[in-house]
């Protein structure tokens, strides 16, 4: 019996570390606004942060033109550090990389399709 409960102790201590080391997903909530803002949840990292147009794209989203890309400055941030992003406004700790030279970002057109992505640098 007692051989029973110590191997029942470690399943346990095992299944709690696995289930403590797992990742929250990765959520956008998008305001309705215009321009729109969004908030990032979860538990993971990012290294930049795209809004692409994807309207008449019949390509691969990653083929679609770049409207407007935000790097971290550091090369990556934690989501549960992320502030609340407004499109073509530049957050704290991060660089515009898209348009280049700090040019504004176009103004998002009612009607049109777009993509936000957030990821690692290919």
């Amino acid at each position: 019996m007692g051989e029973r409960k110590v191997i029942s102790g470690i399943l346990t201590i095992i299944l709690f570390l696995t289930m403590a080391g797992c990742e929250i997903d990765t959520s956008v909530t998008i305001d309705g606004k215009n321009p729109p803002s969004f908030k990032v949840s979860g538990s993971g990292g990012i290294n930049f942060l795209r809004v692409a147009d994807i309207t008449d794209c019949n390509k691969s989203l990653l083929d679609c033109p770049v409207l407007w890309q935000v790097d971290p400055i550091g090369g990556q941030v934690s989501i549960a550090d992320l502030p609340r992003v407004i499109y073509a406004q530049t957050p704290q700790g991060f660089h515009q990389t898209i348009p280049a030279n700090d040019a504004p970002a176009p103004a998002l057109v009612e009607g049109k399709i777009y993509n936000l992505r957030l990821g690692e640098l290919l």
